[in-house]
C-alpha cells in the first residue's frame, strides 16, 4: 500500500526537470556535424559531412552521413572517377536507405555557366548499391545496378538484381536483368536460393530461350531448358546433383568463385534434336556461362565492389555475406592436396624452362648450325606439346573447385591420351635425320601421384638438356653480344678518324689537331689491328676496355679545342696596343716579351712534341697534364713580377729544361715542390 509523502511532488517535479535537462543536452550534442578530410577503409581519403555526438570520448555518429572521393584525369583522358557514400545513422548504426555508388566518367559536351560555375555534361558507368539497414543490419529491398550515362543522364542499365532482405538474413523473391537475360528466384527461410529459379534468354534472332534451374534448399539438382512448356534435361558431367547420393559430402557454405568454377569445369551433356535450329551445344554452354555470371555477382558480393565491402569502411553495420549453397564435396586427401599444388608448382617451372629456351634467339640461330641444339630443339618441342595436352589436367587438380565436382568422371569424360615417340625426327643443313631419346614412360592414369611421377622425370631431362646446352647457348650470345660491341667499337674509330681528319669540317678544328692528326691515326690503325688479331674470346675482354680508349681519344679532339682556345687567349693577354705618334697608329707590342719568347718557342714546342709521341691507350690524359700546367702558370706569370726571372731566361731561352726549372715545371711535367726562381 502506498502512502503519501509531503516531500514527493517536489521530489517528481526535481526528477522531470532532471529529466528535460538530460534529453535537451542530448539533443544539443546531435547538433555537432564535421565537413572536411575523411579517410575511409584506412585507405581511401574524401571528404565527409555527417552530424555526430560525442559520448565518453568515442564519435557517435548519428544523422545523415555523406562520404565523396573523386579524382580527376582531366590532362591525360578528360576522365573523372570517385565514389559516393550516402545513408543515415541512428546511435552508431547504419539505419534506413543507403546508396553506394562508383562513377567512372567522361567529360563530354560544351561548357554550361549554372549559378556561377561552370558545368559539363559527362557520359560513362556508375554502379549502384541501393540497400536499406534497419539497426545496423541489412532490412528491406536490396539493389545492385550497373547503368550507363550518357550526357548525365541513364540511358541503359547493363546490370539489375533486387533481393530482400529481413534482420540482415536473405528471404523471399530475386527479380534481375541483363542487357539479354532476366532473372526469378527465390530464397528459402534459411537464405538458401529455393525451388526454381528462371533465366529468359534473349537470342540473336530475339527469339527467347528459357533456362529452368531448380534447386533444393541450396542444392542445385535440376536443370532444364524450357520451349514450348517442353523441359529439356541438362546433365552436368561430375557435378553431383542428388543430395543424397552418397558418392560426395553434402556441405554447406558461402558461394565462392571456386563453386562458379566447378560448374563451368563440367560437361553439359543433353539432347538437342528437340531443339534443332533453336540451340546447340555451343550456344547452349555460352546462355549457362552468361547466368553463372549473373548470379557469381549476386551470390558472391551482394556488398562488394571489385572484392571490397563498400560497407565496411564508415562503419555501423553487421557484413552482408554471400548467398550460402549447398554442394557434395569430393574431398582430396591432405597428401593428395599436397601432390596436386606440387604438381601445379613443377608443371610452372619445367613450362618455364622450356619457354626461356624458346624465347632466346641464340636458340634459334644456333639449331641451324650446331646439330645437338637442333636435335634437342625437337625434343622439347615434344615436351612442350605433351605438358600443353595434360597442363589442363594439372590446373583443374590443383584448383580448390575440383572438390566441388566429381573430379574423377570429369577426368574420364575428358580423357587425355598421351604417348612419346621412339625416335626424334629433325632435320639439319637441309638433311632429315633421327635419333633416338629416352623419354619418360606416359601417364597411364591421371592421379596426383602418377601425374607428379611422370612430371618429375619431365623435368629432370628438360633440366638436363638445358644444362647441356647452356654452354652453346652462352657460346652464341658471347659472340651475339661482341658483335653489337663490335658495331659500336668501329663506329667509334670512325668518329676519332673523322675528327682528327676534319672529314665533317667542322668550325672548332684547330692547328693543334693537325699537328695530332697523324699521331693519333697511326695509333688508331695500329691498336684495331692488333686488336682484330685477337681470337673471339680475347677480344670478348678486350673490347671494352678498347671501346673506352676511343671514346678517351673523341674527348681528347675536345681537349684540344680548349687548349687552342686558351693559347689564343694567351696571345692576347702577353700582348698590348701602344699609339705611334710619329706613325699615328696603334701597334701591338708583346709583354714581358722575352718570357713569352721562351714559352712559345721554347717550351710550348718541347711540351707539346711529348704530348704527342707514342699514343697509346694509357695514361692519355697524364700526358696532356703537362700541357695543361703550362698554361696555367704562364696565366699565373702574365699577373706577376717576372723581372728576376727574365733576367735569367736571358741566358737559357734555348735550354729547355732549364726552361721548365725556371717556370717551376719539372722537365717531366710535374709541378715542383716549390718556385725554382729566384728573387
Amino acid at each position: 500500500m502506498f502512502t503519501s509523502h509531503p516531500g514527493w511532488p517536489y521530489r517528481l517535479h526535481l526528477t522531470f526537470f532532471f529529466l528535460l535537462a538530460n534529453i535537451l543536452s542530448l539533443h544539443a550534442q546531435q547538433l555537432s556535424r564535421y565537413q572536411g578530410r575523411y579517410v575511409l577503409r584506412d585507405s581511401l581519403v574524401g571528404v565527409a559531412d555527417f552530424e555526430y555526438r560525442l559520448q565518453q570520448g568515442d564519435t557517435i555518429k548519428d544523422g545523415r552521413f555523406i562520404f565523396r572521393h573523386f579524382v580527376e584525369h582531366y590532362r591525360e583522358t578528360d576522365s573523372i572517377h570517385g565514389l559516393v557514400l550516402d545513408g543515415n545513422f541512428r546511435n552508431a548504426l547504419k539505419h534506413g536507405p543507403w546508396k553506394y555508388a562508383f562513377r567512372r566518367y567522361a567529360v563530354a559536351g560544351e561548357a554550361q555557366t549554372t549559378g556561377g560555375q561552370i558545368v559539363y555534361d559527362a557520359s560513362g558507368t556508375e554502379w549502384l548499391i541501393n540497400a536499406n539497414f534497419h539497426n545496423g543490419r541489412a532490412h528491406g529491398d536490396y539493389e545492385l545496378v550497373i547503368r550507363r550515362i550518357a550526357e548525365s543522364r541513364p540511358v541503359d542499365t547493363s546490370f539489375y538484381s533486387k533481393v530482400h532482405y529481413h534482420d540482415g538474413h536473405i528471404t523471399g523473391r530475386l527479380i534481375g536483368f541483363t542487357r539479354n537475360m532476366r532473372v526469378e528466384g527465390q530464397f528459402d527461410e534459411e537464405g538458401f536460393p529455393n525451388g526454381d529459379w528462371l533465366f529468359t534468354h534473349r537470342t540473336g534472332s530475339g527469339r527467347s530461350i528459357q533456362e529452368l534451374r531448380h534447386y533444393d534448399h541450396g542444392f542445385f539438382s535440376k536443370h532444364y531448358y524450357k520451349l514450348d512448356d517442353h523441359l529439356l534435361e541438362i546433365r552436368h558431367i561430375g557435378f553431383d546433383t542428388l543430395a543424397r547420393s552418397g558418392r560426395g559430402l553434402l556441405t554447406r557454405f558461402p558461394a565462392t568463385r571456386a563453386y562458379f568454377r566447378a560448374l563451368g569445369y563440367t560437361n553439359v551433356v543433353m539432347d538437342t534434336t528437340a531443339i534443332s535450329g533453336v540451340i546447340d551445344i555451343d550456344s547452349s554452354q555460352q546462355y549457362i556461362s552468361r547466368a553463372n555470371e549473373f548470379l557469381e555477382r549476386v551470390f558472391i558480393r551482394p556488398a562488394g565492389y571489385r572484392d571490397s565491402n563498400v560497407w565496411h569502411g564508415a562503419g555501423g553495420s553487421d557484413p552482408v555475406p554471400p548467398i550460402r549453397v549447398k554442394v557434395s564435396k569430393f574431398s582430396f586427401s591432405e597428401a593428395e592436396t599436397y601432390l596436386n599444388q606440387s604438381n601445379e608448382r613443377l608443371l610452372t617451372e619445367v613450362q618455364s624452362l622450356i619457354d626461356d629456351f624458346f624465347d632466346n634467339p641464340n636458340t634459334e640461330m644456333g639449331r641451324f648450325t650446331n646439330e645437338d641444339l637442333s636435335r634437342y630443339y625437337e625434343v622439347l618441342s615434344i615436351y612442350r606439346d605433351r605438358l600443353n595436352q595434360i597442363a589442363p589436367v594439372i590446373r583443374f587438380l590443383a584448383d580448390e573447385a575440383s572438390e566441388y565436382v566429381d573430379h574423377d568422371a570429369i577426368l574420364a569424360h575428358n580423357a587425355v591420351d598421351i604417348h612419346y615417340p621412339d625416335t626424334v625426327r629433325y632435320a639439319f643443313q637441309n638433311e632429315k635425320l633421327s635419333s633416338r631419346h629416352r623419354f619418360p614412360p606416359a601417364p597411364t592414369a591421371f592421379n596426383a601421384g602418377t601425374l607428379n611421377e611422370h612430371l618429375t622425370s619431365v623435368f629432370d631431362d628438360v633440366s638436363a638438356i638445358i644444362s647441356r646446352m647452356e654452354g652453346t647457348l652462352d657460346d652464341y650470345q658471347a659472340q651475339s653480344d661482341l658483335k653489337e660491341k663490335e658495331r659500336k667499337l668501329v663506329s667509334l674509330r670512325d668518329s676519332v678518324i673523322q675528327r682528327f681528319n676534319n672529314a665533317t669540317q667542322r668550325g672548332d678544328y684547330n692547328q693543334l689537331h693537325r699537328e695530332m692528326r697523324d699521331s693519333v691515326q697511326r695509333f688508331i690503325d695500329t691498336s684495331f689491328k692488333e686488336y682484330a688479331a685477337l681470337d673471339i674470346y680475347q677480344r670478348l675482354l678486350a673490347v671494352d676496355s678498347l671501346q673506352h680508349c676511343y671514346s678517351e681519344y673523341l674527348g681528347l679532339y675536345h681537349a684540344l679545342v680548349d687548349y687552342n682556345s686558351r693559347l689564343e687567349q694567351l696571345d692576347q693577354q702577353y700582348t698590348r696596343s701602344i699609339w705611334n705618334p710619329y706613325t699615328f697608329t696603334y701597334m701591338d707590342e708583346l709583354v714581358k716579351e722575352r718570357l713569352y719568347r721562351a714559352f712559345e718557342e721554347t717550351v710550348l714546342p718541347y711540351v707539346w712534341a711529348n704530348a704527342r709521341r707514342q699514343l697509346s691507350c694509357d695514361g692519355l690524359s697524364a700526358r696532356l697534364n703537362p700541357l695543361e700546367q703550362l698554361l696555367n702558370r704562364m696565366a699565373e706569370l702574365r699577373q706577376e713580377d717576372t723581372k728576376t726571372l727574365e733576367n735569367h731566361l736571358r741566358k737559357s731561352r734555348n735550354d729547355v729544361h732549364k726552361c721548365l726549372e725556371l717556370l717551376g715545371l719539372r722537365p717531366e711535367g710535374m709541378p715542383a715542390t716549390e718556385l725554382q726562381t729566384k728573387n
